[in-house]
């Protein structure tokens, strides 16, 4: 009988879905209320652009139809009608923002105010994340914000994390319909039936929509949609919050949100290390990466909704009560994941793996530095070309070169020494240092060859280039003079 109310609901839901998408669509076009073709857009059509008001349209009548029907036929329901008013208050609140911003546009702050404004909404309601047991003994009021702050963060989170999957036509949509699926299904597990009737009721319209949504789409949600359906499944996720371990109530939601939460981790790390701002628009999300390698857009977006599948039955794999199992899942997602991003070639994430390799090898670099730094102050006194050569060996040998060549050339003096390692391959790649008197007069050069360059050279290069180079050419230079004045001074005293 129950499941009975859910499949009446979820098929009622995909018909007014369609229904309305329809009509939006039609009431777009009349009213020029159209998405235009631009650099980072995929499309090259002219398309209307907000079926997000045939979305909320779809959910309003529905939950509007749950609380009357609990109040007159369920009474178990009509305790918990407040809290589907509240939800229902603050989502209105997130879509008439995301309509503006697609009729007007909307600044980045005004769109984190109003957001935060519903949160608090819901919060108020008993949507949160309740902070850690200790500290609400110990310090109830640090408590109490820490809850607030996990709340909001949450919220503004998924909300704008399906707004920036919102690139491809039945991208998100597709994303939101899964992500209702897997929060349907622990709605069941934790036997709530009002969250189990809004979780199907949204996955019903998701579905109606898809229907015009799906490539070659014919109508887009726009900003009213994405950012009310992330913000209604960023408070479905705080509602069917599991009493089981920490772990598991934190990494359960991230999971069954793992694409567009990767989505926005992935694009935040990337402009942050290209020093672009947080809220501006690429042409580098999964999709367009995918699309880079020769995927079609009907098959990227399908590629991407067997992800958000796959990620919506590990997120249910967690609830299995074995704490062994959750972590081995935990782990082979988290390897999947870098796998799958480090496939999708960012070169951004490349040179943050070199970052990362070079801070755990920091004590070698460190060693090889020092080993410089000793260098230097021997050359400082060294008093002799032949001495020079001695400590350059027995720096050089301590560190990833295999080789070296000092030469010294000026009018009255040359020089040679070099050093090979035993076995040594001819040399890929040659650093060379050339030496200036403090007159700017050449000196001669130092070489320092290294013949395998497939792993990072353990030395600061900086340290070689300026401090290093400037000691060796004054020892150089040094050691020439006193060669000169004993070479005069040995011809002067043959010549008495």
């Amino acid at each position: 009988m129950v499941f009975g109310v859910y499949l009446a609901v979820f098929i009622i839901e995909v018909a007014l879905g369609a229904f309305l998408t329809w009509r939006v669509r039609g009431l777009a076009t009349r009213k020029g209320w159209m998405s235009i073709p631009s650099g980072h857009h995929l499309h090259t059509a002219v398309v209307p652009r907000v079926g997000g008001i045939a979305i909320y349209g779809a959910f309003f009548a529905g939950m509007t139809c749950l609380i009357v029907a609990g109040k007159l036929f369920a009474p178990s329901l009509a305790v918990e009608r407040w809290t589907a008013i509240s939800l229902l208050l603050s989502s209105s609140i997130v879509f008439a923002l995301g309509l503006y911003d697609d009729l007007h546009g909307a600044s980045p702050l005004l769109k984190i105010g109003l957001q935060i404004i519903a949160g608090l909404v819901l919060f108020a309601a008993n949507f949160r994340i309740d902070p850690p047991v200790f500290l609400t003994h110990a310090f109830p009021i640090a408590g109490y914000i820490v809850s607030v702050v996990l709340t909001l963060f949450w919220v503004v989170w998924i909300t704008n994390a399906f707004n920036l999957i919102d690139g491809m036509d039945g991208l998100a949509a597709g994303s939101a319909l899964f992500s209702a699926f897997t929060l349907f299904v622990l709605s069941l597990l934790i036997n709530n039936m009002l969250y189990s009737l809004v979780t199907i009721l949204l996955a019903g319209v998701m579905l109606g929509f898809l229907r015009f949504n799906f490539n070659p789409a014919s109508i887009f949600m726009g900003d009213s949609g994405s950012l009310f359906v992330g913000f209604i499944l960023s408070a479905l996720a705080l509602a069917t919050r599991q009493k089981s371990s920490t772990a598991v109530v934190v990494a359960l939601p991230i999971v069954a949100f793992g694409l567009p939460i990767a989505e926005t981790c992935v694009s935040i790390v990337r402009r942050f290390l290209k020093g672009k701002p947080i809220f501006s628009a690429d042409q580098e999300h999964f999709h367009h990466k995918l699309l880079e390698r020769g995927f079609s857009q009907k098959n990227v977006v399908i590629i991407l909704y067997a992800v958000s599948a796959v990620l919506g039955i590990f997120s249910l794999l967690l609830l299995i009560p074995n704490a062994r199992l959750v972590g081995m899942l935990l782990c082979i997602l988290c390897v999947l994941l870098w796998f799958g991003v480090d496939k999708l070639n960012y070169y951004e994430f490349r040179e943050f793996s070199r970052l990362a390799h070079r801070t755990i090898e920091q004590k070698k670099v460190v060693q090889n530095n020092l080993y410089v730094r000793h260098a230097i102050s021997q050359l400082d006194r060294a008093g002799s070309l032949e001495r020079i050569a001695q400590v350059l060996e027995e720096c050089i040998s301590k560190t990833d070169f295999d080789s070296f060549d000092f030469r010294v050339a000026t009018d009255d003096l040359n020089f040679a020494s070099t050093w090979r390692r035993e076995e040594l391959r001819p040399s890929s790649a040659t650093l060379t240092l050339h030496l200036t008197s403090r007159s700017n007069n050449v000196l001669g050069s130092l070489s320092l060859c290294r013949c395998d360059i497939s792993s990072p050279l353990m030395l600061d290069v900086n340290l070689l280039m300026m401090p290093f180079r400037l000691a060796l050419a004054e020892a150089v230079e040094d050691s020439v003079n006193a060669d000169s004045k004993r070479t005069l001074h040995a011809t002067a005293q043959v010549a008495q």
